[in-house]
């Protein structure tokens, strides 16, 4: 993506001069910073998220669940933008760099190399205020669709459960609630 916004021509195009410059290699450039980042982003959406949002809810349990989800989603999203976008930013940039004449060798090179041309914090958080509004709002949605589909799953367990054992209708919202809070 970088390298077809820097050099123009199609998506196809940019693979097959990658592929012809590069190899396949050359097609997983910056990808230990790929998964860094896709790690701490996932972390914080899949697993922080739900857990600062059930923190909430048990100090402040008169608050809508969709507030409780909207403040998890700033806390979790802006720890999750805050410590992966560095990482972000050095997989750009090695990616980017593809087919310059001198290239960083990997991310430690390309780390040094941006701290030549100035202070290495001030440019690793370069582009981080639209990072961290676009990953607080994928948490808050991520956060919704995994309670729909979370509710959606229980609905079919619950219906597969009672055809299973002989019932003929599915439960009704009330025996839901009641299972779930005996168990």
């Amino acid at each position: 993506e970088v390298n077809q916004q820097n050099n123009g021509g199609t998506m196809a195009s940019c693979t097959r001069k990658v592929l012809a410059t590069h190899g396949v290699s050359g097609l997983y450039r910056g990808g230990s910073m790929t998964f860094v980042r896709e790690g701490i982003f996932c972390s914080s959406y899949m697993a922080m998220a739900p857990y600062v949002k059930r923190r909430i809810l048990a100090r402040f349990p008169d608050l809508p669940d969709n507030a409780a989800m909207a403040a998890a989603a700033i806390i979790s999203g802006s720890t999750g933008a805050v410590l992966s976008h560095p990482a972000d930013t050095i997989k750009t940039r090695l990616q980017g760099s593809l087919f310059d004449d001198v290239k960083a060798s990997g991310p430690t090179d390309m780390a040094a190399k941006m701290q030549e041309s100035g202070p290495l914090t001030k440019q690793l958080f370069r582009g981080f205020a639209p990072r961290v509004f676009r990953i607080i709002a994928c948490t808050y949605i991520y956060s919704g669709l995994t309670d729909i589909f979370e509710d959606l799953a229980r609905t079919v367990v619950a219906r597969a459960s009672f055809e299973l054992h002989g019932a003929t209708a599915a439960p009704t919202a009330a025996q839901q609630l009641a299972a779930e809070t005996s168990e």
